[in-house]
C-alpha cells in the first residue's frame, strides 16, 4: 500500500480594514508591478502608479491586491485602514499622504 504525501501550506492574513466606514472600490490598469495595499495615483497615461513624493496630492486610493504591469487592479476609494498594513512607498511622507487621503474619505488609523 502506498502512503499519501501530505502537502503543508501556510496562510498569513493581513488585517487591513480598521473600521466600519463604507468602502468604495474601483479598478484601473497598473502602470508597473506593485504590491497589495499600496498608495496609488494616476500617471500621465491614466494608469495606476505607486505614489511618489511629487504625486502625494494626487493620490486616488489604495490597491486591494497585488498586480503585474498592465494588469487590471482593484483599488479602494474610501474606507478605514490600519496604517501599519498599508504600503507607503519610499520617499512619500506618511503624514502628507494621510492628509491627502482624508480628502477622499480614506482614514489611516
Amino acid at each position: 500500500m502506498r502512503e499519501a504525501a501530505i502537502e503543508k501550506r501556510e496562510c498569513t492574513m493581513t488585517n487591513v480594514l480598521a473600521g466600519v466606514f463604507p468602502i468604495v472600490k474601483e479598478s484601473g490598469t497598473a502602470a508597473a508591478a506593485m504590491p497589495a495595499y499600496t498608495l496609488v495615483a494616476k500617471d500621465s497615461s491614466g494608469k495606476l502608479a505607486e505614489l511618489t513624493k511629487e504625486t502625494t496630492g494626487k493620490v486616488i486610493g489604495i490597491t486591494a491586491e497585488e498586480a503585474e504591469a498592465e494588469e487590471v487592479i482593484v483599488y479602494y476609494q474610501t474606507g478605514e485602514f490600519f496604517k501599519d498594513a498599508i504600503n507607503i512607498p519610499a520617499g512619500v511622507d506618511a503624514e502628507e499622504a494621510k492628509e491627502a487621503l482624508r480628502k477622499l474619505s480614506i482614514f489611516l488609523k
